[in-house]
């Protein structure tokens, strides 16, 4: 315990005492703290009483305690503190669910890097700056009937369904695969990727 026995110092130890005990009288909080405090703390007996008087009080009023003759019954946190909890848990959960989606991106990116390194050497022999997938990914029931047209340079692609279909994006593909994990390219050498 440090050298100030404020009304925080007496909040704190009376809130520990009923919290473990659940109910206690005046004199058995006055002589537990009592014990805890060193006599430099404890200027005079009569002050003490005083501030742990205060400190239910205060607690009575938040109806953190009940008053039954001299037992003193711990009720628990009070609203505010319960809702404060509350916030906290979803921030918490907030957090947890960001450092998912970070982690995501954190993949989704060493996927693409890793992508451009297998993929450099044919975008400078086309002199272009966009690396594609090497395919695509569409999602339709089995008994689809797909047709394929392609281009005569084979860069363009027509698809006809005949059933409703989804296509896959890059990112999506990628996590799939699992890409990120499954390459034996150095990932410094990744990271040096625009």
């Amino acid at each position: 315990m440090s050298g100030h026995t404020g009304l925080r110092t007496y909040g704190k130890l009376v809130c520990d005492i009923l919290e473990r005990k659940g109910t206690a009288t005046f004199d058995e909080i006055l002589e537990e703290i009592h014990s805890k405090l060193t006599s430099s703390q404890i200027t005079d007996k009569e002050k003490a009483t005083r501030r742990i008087y205060d400190v239910l009080n205060v607690f009575q009023a938040m109806d953190i305690i009940s008053r039954n003759g001299r037992n003193i019954n711990w009720l628990g946190s009070s609203q505010e503190e319960q809702q404060l909890k509350m916030e906290k848990e979803h921030l918490e959960e907030y957090i947890k669910e960001k450092t998912n989606k970070l982690q995501q991106i954190h993949d989704q990116s060493k996927s693409y890097k890793l992508l451009i390194l297998e993929k450099r050497n044919v975008v400078k022999d086309q002199q272009q700056d966009v690396i594609n997938l090497p395919f695509i990914v569409v999602r339709t029931s089995k008994n689809t009937k797909i047709e394929c047209n392609t281009s005569l340079d084979n860069f363009q692609y027509l698809f006809k369904f005949d059933e409703p279909f989804d296509i896959l994006d890059n990112t999506e593909v990628l996590q799939r695969m699992h890409f990120e994990k499954c390459k034996n390219v150095d990932i410094k050498m990744a990271g040096d990727v625009g």
